[in-house]
């Protein structure tokens, strides 16, 4: 009978710790609500729950009169490291020299750079880089990664670190045929990059078309398709 009116209690005395606990937790959840501080809370999660980003028109084409593609648009590749998550410097040195035939002690040293999140962050190694040599590098990336997952073991290869971004390159599939009538684009300044000469200046306002910002979620799960601004005028 003892054993009994004893097991009662812990039952009793258990449902009255889950009753409070239960309790806690509902005051703490109106009280958050109800806080001065939730809008500053919200505003702060609105403000840094987003980044903006410059969204460039793909510049227009020209053709001569036949529909002969004479200045087009080509993707490329932005080579970098991100210094976080560099694991083997002198692998990725060693693959640059033997893809791109970069010199290996200046990728090296910039590889080596020591990580500071207030600072040192990306390093661009090389740009322009056409698609079929971005393919080697990734699948020698993808190799070491298989043999030697996340990097772990300092002793093998791993190319850690190491991304790449498209953009566009113009492009002449002539070559200089034309080039006085067609003028060029100053495409290796990727940010204020403008037509000179010939058509590519008297029409660069066309062909530009429009850059525009747009603010984009850094929550994966609210993120969407991202916008895309209209190609300039061919």
């Amino acid at each position: 009978m003892m054993s009994f009116f004893l097991k009662l209690n812990r039952i009793k005395i258990l449902g009255l710790f889950l009753s409070l606990f239960i309790g806690v937790i509902g005051f703490q959840m109106i009280r958050i609500q109800v806080s001065t501080h939730a809008e500053t809370l919200d505003s702060w999660a609105s403000s840094y729950g987003t980044e903006v980003r410059t969204i460039q028109s793909e510049r227009g084409y020209i053709y001569d009169r036949w529909g002969h593609l004479l200045a087009g648009n080509k993707e490329v590749y932005e080579l970098g490291v991100e210094l976080q998550y560099v694991r083997n410097p002198v692998a990725i040195a060693t693959a640059m020299a033997s893809i791109f035939g970069s010199d290996y002690n200046t990728v090296l040293a910039s590889v080596s750079t020591p990580y500071d999140s207030t600072g040192s962050v990306y390093v661009t190694l090389q740009d322009f880089i056409p698609v079929d040599q971005i393919d080697k590098l990734d699948a020698l990336k993808q190799q070491y990664e298989d043999a030697n997952p996340y990097g772990e073991n300092p002793e093998l290869p791993s190319l850690r670190g190491l991304v790449w971004t498209p953009h566009l390159q113009r492009t002449y599939p002539e070559g200089t045929l034309a080039s006085n009538i067609l003028g060029f684009y100053t495409y290796y300044d990727r940010d204020k990059g403008k037509g000179y000469f010939g058509v590519e200046e008297k029409y660069d306002y066309l062909l530009a078309g429009i850059k525009q910002k747009v603010v984009i979620p850094l929550d994966p799960y609210e993120m969407e398709e991202i916008p895309i601004a209209p190609a300039g005028a061919s």
